[in-house]
């Protein structure tokens, strides 16, 4: 065999994409020595020869950094592995490389698995025996191959079948030299052979041109046939227009039936809303009439009977007066407060706390906080350690607003006049006020409730719910990772709180809660491709697909979430001023004016080595299926994220 590789050296590959390697000068391989090699420079180009393209190339990129220094200035494809210059760097390696020559052996054994297998069924003493037919079935080179990485040194040695010579030209020999009798008798006898020659070839050209004639009519009958079938085809075309033209019809009058139907439901919605709010009208109008039966003063005469008998010293009398006048007016609020006197000058302390707290639960109903705080404190300075009284204080300073400044200086006016009069009360009431101001409360805590979040050595940050789950949504990492460390601390310092706090995200999205309370990992969303899942009936993408994927992610695990859009869904969306808003946050991210996204999300997703959320394969960036991507479904009910069921790059 000649020092250039011949196409006949890849008879026989078992992988449909194996091509050979090309001819071309090849530069001189310094053979290996006995005790290190068993294969010559020329078995070792048959052998590379007669590997296919793609497994050879999985091989190399399993090899740390041997594929990329092969491929230095060339596309890492299989097709490359033809080109001349890289095939003389692999020739060169592998002449350099053991480890190399001995991935290549075990491929090339695992390619040609069923010649190795019928090789080692026989004995070595049947192998001279079985090698003519697998001579015959594949080629010497690979039987040859095969035999030398045989792992039994005898079987090395079983030398193969000589080639057969190739059957000879039958010439015509010359007359035998002798008389002119031999002569003619030698000259008939070759007359006879050409004529019995001739009239073979005429026998022969009589069957072809009966095939031929055969042919011609078969041709004939298949042109009819297919002209036939072109009328049908016609026919049939015409018959898909026109049910295709009915079927748009018929599209059109469900649509506007649809319509029609949107219509009446909205039409009836709007009624029952009307009739919705003239019930509720009533209701409020008879319930308004109750109250006012209920909470309307008695006369005025009475009223200054019973306080006159209490400033008299004789809160008895006053308390007599005024219990028949509660029952007549059970929400008469001046009754209440004549009654809560009475109680408090003749020292019926549970009675007066009663009052006390009824008052303060009216007047935060009535939306006047400060009020309310003041008669809650009022109770409390009765009996400091009444839970009655504790409880009013605590609803009352939780309806004062955080940034009322005046409705506090008020509060801490009140706290210092209780602690004047009770240093008890005082303490109570100081020890309540600071908690709740702070939002320490766990059974006051909602999203706007500013949490002090304990950083370590004494130190803590405050923020509310609501600002954290901002945070989450805009992906602002640190933030993030700092209340999941101060969650991790109030588990072990403050077990309420820390309750407090998951339980109000879980009532809230218990997605957020996921993302703060379990291990998280990045992830990047083809926003203009889950925009466009199901457009709207107008032919519009939804917002409502991106929002809603977002939360299955974050529930998932999944953190932070970066969603690149195109510039121009921007201008196509259905809700535009809410997408603005949320890549004005951070939340989205858009792609420059005439770029692909494609093109950022890829980048971003190899930088992070994280998975891609679409439905696109995104051949265009990513021909060599790189980046994992994960498909999705968005419904009514939610979304699914599942994986391909098939390889992308195939």
């Amino acid at each position: 065999m000649s020092g250039e590789i011949v196409a006949s050296t890849t008879t026989g590959a078992t992988d449909g994409n194996a091509e050979p390697l090309a001819p071309t000068e090849e530069p001189p391989v310094p053979a290996p020595t006995a005790a290190e090699e068993t294969l010559t420079p020329e078995q070792e180009r048959v052998l590379l020869a007669t590997l296919p393209s793609r497994p050879l190339l999985d091989l190399l990129r399993s090899l740390d950094g041997l594929a990329d220094s092969l491929f230095v200035g060339f596309r890492l494809v299989p097709a490359n592995l033809k080109h001349p210059e890289i095939r003389r760097r692999l020739l060169r390696e592998v002449a350099d490389n053991p480890d190399l020559r001995q991935h290549l052996r075990a491929l090339w054994q695992e390619v040609h698995g069923e010649l190795v297998d019928a090789l080692r069924t026989h004995d070595v003493a049947a192998l001279s025996e079985a090698l003519p037919a697998l001579v015959e079935r594949w080629d010497r080179e690979r039987v040859q191959l095969a035999l030398l990485l045989d792992d039994r040194p005898e079987a090395r040695a079983v030398p193969l079948p000589p080639a057969e010579p190739p059957e000879p030209t039958p010439t015509r020999t010359p007359p035998p030299a002798g008389t002119d009798q031999a002569a003619a008798t030698h000259w008939r006898e070759q007359v006879r052979s050409l004529r019995s020659e001739l009239q073979e070839a005429r026998k022969e050209a009589a069957a072809l041109r009966a095939q031929l004639a055969e042919a011609q009519r078969v041709a004939e009958e298949q042109r009819a046939a297919a002209g036939e079938s072109d009328q049908q085809a016609a026919t049939l075309s015409r018959a898909l227009e026109r049910s295709t033209r009915q079927a748009e019809r018929l599209q059109k009058a469900n649509r506007d039936l649809e319509a029609r139907q949107r219509e009446t439901a909205r039409q009836a919605r709007r009624l029952e809303e009307q009739l919705e709010a003239l019930r509720r009208q009533e209701e409020e109008r008879a319930r308004a009439e109750a109250e006012q039966q209920a909470t309307e003063p008695p006369a005025a005469a009475w009223l200054e009977a019973a306080c006159d008998l209490v400033r008299q010293g004789n809160a008895p009398a006053a308390v007599a007066i005024m219990a028949p006048l509660l029952r007549q007016h059970p929400r008469a609020a001046a009754v209440r407060a004549a009654l809560a006197e009475a109680y408090e000058a003749s020292g019926a302390v549970p009675a007066a706390i009663t009052e006390l707290c009824w008052l303060a639960r009216w007047h935060r109903e009535q939306g006047r906080a400060t009020e309310s705080f003041a008669l809650a404190a009022r109770a409390l300075l009765l009996a400091p350690h009444d839970s009655a009284a504790r409880r009013a204080v605590a609803e009352a300073l939780a309806a004062i607003s955080p940034g009322d400044e005046a409705a506090w200086a008020a509060v801490r006016h009140r706290l210092r006049a209780v602690e004047k009069a009770s240093p008890t009360a005082g303490q109570v009431l100081a020890s309540l006020l600071p908690a709740t101001r702070a939002g320490q409360a766990p059974h006051l805590l909602d999203l706007d409730t500013l949490v002090a979040w304990p950083e370590g050595g004494g130190a803590s940050f405050q923020a509310s719910l609501r600002e954290v789950i901002a945070a989450v949504d805009a992906n602002q990492t640190e933030v993030v990772w700092r209340v999941r460390q101060a969650l991790s601390r109030l588990k072990m310092e403050n077990r309420q709180l820390h309750r407090a706090v998951l339980r109000v995200l879980r009532r809230y999205d218990d997605s957020y809660r996921s993302v703060l309370v379990r291990p998280t990992r990045p992830v990047v969303v083809d926003g203009s491709n889950v925009a466009w899942r199901a457009p709207e009936a107008d032919g519009r993408p939804r917002l409502r697909h991106i929002l809603t994927l977002r939360r299955e992610l974050r529930g998932l695990g999944y953190f932070p979430i970066l969603v690149y859009i195109d510039a121009a869904l921007l201008h196509q969306i259905d809700q535009r001023p809410e997408l603005e808003a949320l890549a004005a946050r951070g939340e989205v991210l858009v792609a420059d004016p005439g770029t692909d996204a494609d093109e950022s999300i890829l980048r971003h997703a190899r930088k992070l080595g994280c998975v891609v959320v679409t439905n696109d394969r995104m051949v265009e960036h990513d021909l060599e299926d790189t980046v994992t991507k994960l498909r999705f479904e968005v419904g009514p009910e939610g979304a699914v994220i599942r994986q391909w069921h098939e390889h992308q790059g195939q």
